[in-house]
């Protein structure tokens, strides 16, 4: 069995009382890609994936509008060269330690402290609500928690389908249970 090495990630946060202002200033360039998890959209802004989202057949106006939404006033350009070489070089069979994958996000306080919890779970294992809420340091928010892991921006880098119910259950998803299950047995192959 081979083991994964994880990646590092850097976060780059631009908080969310002061995204209004800040986006004008922000080109992100987008494109629909073909992933072994599904069709997906990708953004990139200034070398930093800011969005990262399933999409099915049929959803490209869905998710191309929630990408316009989260990042209002933004410059939106279609580039499909730009997202496919970052979709690339996010879906190997195995994690590398040798590259850093940076990401642009834009939230509250309480859900960058979710997400960079999200980014601890080693990969191809799993967490429940609960031991997030633990770990970032409201036991009692697990419900919170969730919310905040539903409104992560970007599937599969912030590996919110790492996350299960305390029963073991799948729970929810933003993109679907089959994208989830297919992510969690990505990772499992990935291992072996």
């Amino acid at each position: 069995m081979k083991s994964a090495r994880h990646l590092r990630l850097t976060l780059d946060v631009l908080p969310k009382e002061a995204a209004r202002a800040n986006t004008q200033a922000l080109a992100i360039n987008y494109g629909f890609c073909e992933t072994p998890i599904g069709r997906c959209l990708l953004g990139v802004c200034e070398g930093r994936i800011c969005y990262l989202a399933f999409a099915p057949d049929g959803s490209d106006s869905e998710v191309l509008g929630d990408l316009a939404a989260r990042w209002s006033g933004a410059s939106l350009s279609q580039d499909v060269e730009v997202a496919t070489m970052a979709m690339h070089s996010n879906f190997p069979a195995t994690e590398s330690s040798s590259r850093v994958i940076k990401l642009l996000v834009q939230g509250t306080e309480f859900q960058i402290q979710v997400w960079q919890a999200l980014l601890k779970i080693p990969y191809a294992s799993l967490s429940t609500y609960a031991q997030v809420a633990n770990a970032v340091g409201r036991p009692k928010a697990t419900r919170a928690v969730g919310t905040a892991i539903g409104a992560n921006p970007i599937a599969w880098l912030i590996p919110c389908h790492r996350v299960v119910r305390s029963d073991g259950g799948l729970g929810g998803y933003r993109w679907g249970l089959v994208a989830k299950k297919a992510c969690l047995d990505f990772e499992k192959a990935a291992l072996e």
